[in-house]
């Protein structure tokens, strides 16, 4: 396979052709688990339709977890640039 892509010094050429990752991804996942939890004790044959306020909550309930989520990450990167700046610190006044 031929690629116009210039790969460079050190690059690697399976990093430069991979494919993109779907857009809201995660998200989808949640919902349907949350979904399936929701429907759980129905019968297969049977798929109930979600009334507006199940759908409220169900919604609400995604939002909470990829905010949650989305806090836990970036209280990490938070952090690690925190000890960085420290251990930086550190090594500069023992210098």
């Amino acid at each position: 396979m031929a690629a116009s892509a210039y790969i460079g010094a050190g690059n690697k050429f399976s990093v430069i052709t991979r494919k993109a990752r779907p857009p809201f991804e995660r998200i989808k996942t949640i919902y349907g688990e949350e979904h399936s939890k929701l429907i759980k004790n129905k019968p297969e044959n049977h798929q109930p339709q979600l009334t507006k306020i199940q759908r409220a909550d169900l919604k609400k309930k995604v939002e909470g977890i990829v905010r949650s989520e989305t806090r836990v990450r970036i209280l990490t990167v938070c952090l690690s640039i925190l000890i960085t700046l420290v251990i930086f610190g550190i090594v500069y006044y023992l210098l």
